[in-house]
């Protein structure tokens, strides 16, 4: 809370006039940044739309600025923290890959009976899992090779199978 009634440049009563306590502020926060729309990308190419997706988020949650860390850490200890977290980011931000996906199951680029939620998930898996678990790097490299190893199991496959 001292630091943000330091950058705000007011002291740190009037912070608390308008937040009791750290929890309704970052809440308040979250609620502003996801109203920050991602858009969803439209190349025509789920490839490329994939990529551009994850070296955005690459960006985005390995910059200095980042605080993605200590807030998922916090949204574990505090649950209506860990709700406005799930609600104003991560749902929206599901939402925007499985647009992606969609997209490309509608032009014939991947399996129709792709599970969309896990699917979801391994789009993000990987940057997401070395942010917060195994600390190995999130390079510019790591956008392309995920998309390309994560198309050769979402593409239509030739002859029956059964789901995952």
């Amino acid at each position: 809370m001292e630091a943000v009634a330091a950058r705000a440049g007011v002291g740190k009563a009037t912070v608390y006039r308008r937040w009791p306590s750290k929890v309704p502020l970052v809440v308040e926060a979250l609620r502003a940044a996801g109203e920050e729309r991602v858009a969803v990308p439209a190349s025509g190419s789920v490839e490329a739309d994939l990529h551009q997706l994850l070296t955005d988020l690459i960006r985005a949650v390995s910059g200095p600025d980042s605080v993605l860390r200590p807030l998922v850490t916090e949204a574990w200890r505090e649950p209506q923290l860990g709700e406005a977290f799930r609600q104003e980011l991560v749902q929206h931000r599901r939402s925007v890959v499985r647009d992606v996906l969609e997209q490309g199951q509608r032009r014939g680029e991947l399996r129709g009976d792709l599970d969309l939620e896990t699917a979801v998930d391994a789009v993000v898996a990987v940057v997401y899992y070395r942010l917060l678990v195994s600390g190995a790097p999130l390079g510019t490299d790591v956008a392309r090779c995920l998309v390309d190893q994560l198309l050769r199991g979402m593409r239509p496959r030739a002859g029956p199978h059964a789901g995952c």
